[in-house]
């Protein structure tokens, strides 16, 4: 991620646009963001994550980072996202939230690079300025803010960052015609 000051949210360039990863290397990227949302959503909600998402997002993530088909700086996003995924489940609340910071700031840059063509919806980056030493960083798929690293405590603290947003899938066939009735054949 790009430097900037604790208090500050990430900062990406205006105008970026995700690649679009389909096939089997884009059901484990829909994989990884469907993990992390029931993650934060867990953490929202003072719950340790599921075995199942913790397992999910791990797996995913690192057939991701082993992926030579797969963008470099995504694989390397999704290895922080793996490591920080081991034995998330295993922790306490608190302990979670310590280890979810760095994979959402994996996680918000990733959404940044790379999307999965299945999944269209617009992602919500969300910065809480109070987490201790900064870093308040986390992505939802909504905007209603659902607070991961204070749960219950602040549930609604946090400001919108931006909204990432899959670029246009082109239609079947846009870069070329077929021919028209009436026109060129």
């Amino acid at each position: 991620p790009p430097p900037r000051q604790k208090d500050e949210p990430l900062a990406f360039a205006e105008g970026i646009k995700p690649e679009v990863i389909a096939g089997p290397a884009g059901e484990h990227l829909a994989t990884v963001y469907r993990a992390y949302f029931e993650i934060q959503r867990s953490l929202a909600n003072d719950r340790v994550p599921s075995a199942e998402s913790a397992t999910a997002i791990r797996e995913a993530a690192t057939a991701l980072a082993g992926d030579t088909s797969f963008p470099a700086e995504a694989a390397k996003l999704c290895r922080i996202v793996a490591e920080q995924a081991e034995h998330l489940h295993h922790r306490s609340v608190a302990e979670a939230r310590g280890q979810f910071k760095p994979m959402s700031h994996a996680v918000v840059t990733l959404a940044s690079v790379a999307r999965a063509s299945q999944d269209g919806r617009p992602y919500w980056h969300i910065f809480c300025s109070m987490v201790p030493e900064g870093g308040g960083d986390w992505l939802q798929p909504d905007d209603a803010i659902l607070n991961p690293y204070f749960g219950s405590e602040m549930l609604r603290c946090g400001d919108e960052v931006r909204v990432f947003r899959t670029p246009e899938a082109k239609p079947p066939h846009a870069d070329h015609d077929h021919g028209t009735p009436g026109g060129d054949r």
